[in-house]
């Protein structure tokens, strides 16, 4: 499977960090860090949650999706909500056509993220849990929880391969009401 990060700030870089801690086999990772700044900052330091052993880089980082890994069968955005469209162009070209993106992020994002990539490519997740982070690279977690995953609307297939690499960072929930869990989380 091959797996992309996109946006590696708290939320992104904390699950960057488990999943390559935890490669299934098989499996590729490739991260986007939003800059080259960024990209070249956690290049040299790696990716460091407190507390937990740090995580060499890997090779397929860069500002965005290395196109060379495409296509992705899985894509986790994890950008803040403004930084959503940019990110969204740039990857919506190397999503394969039976493959995922999750939303990552606060807000309602998958209506925007499904405008470009159709509804059966997008799914939610809701997060539960809670990071910062001081310095590209450098990753707290500073309240415990759980992902509630769920699908925007004719995704319900791809849940499973989400759930099953999202659990490796933090417990999942899948919930058959996206809608109603974000606007849980909201109120």
């Amino acid at each position: 499977m091959r797996i992309g990060v996109i946006g590696l700030g708290a939320i992104g870089g904390t699950i960057a960090a488990r999943l390559l801690r935890s490669p299934a086999a098989g499996e590729t990772i490739a991260l986007a860090a939003g800059s080259d700044r960024a990209a070249q900052a956690i290049r040299s330091g790696g990716l460091r949650v407190r507390g937990e052993a740090a995580v060499p880089a890997p090779q397929l980082l860069g500002a965005t999706l290395p196109a060379q890994s495409a296509p992705y069968d899985l894509m986790l955005l994890c950008t803040r909500t403004d930084a959503s469209d940019g990110a969204l162009a740039a990857a919506a070209p190397l999503l394969a056509a039976d493959g995922a993106l999750v939303c990552v992020q606060n807000g309602l994002p998958e209506e925007r993220a499904a405008a470009r990539l159709g509804p059966a490519r997008t799914l939610g997740a809701v997060i539960g849990w809670s990071a910062s982070s001081d310095a590209y690279g450098d990753y707290v977690v500073t309240g415990g929880g759980k992902f509630i995953l769920g699908a925007s609307d004719g995704a319900m297939d791809k849940l499973e391969r989400a759930k099953s690499v999202l659990e490796r960072a933090f417990p999942v929930r899948v919930t058959p009401n996206l809608a109603g869990a974000r606007w849980t989380k909201l109120a």
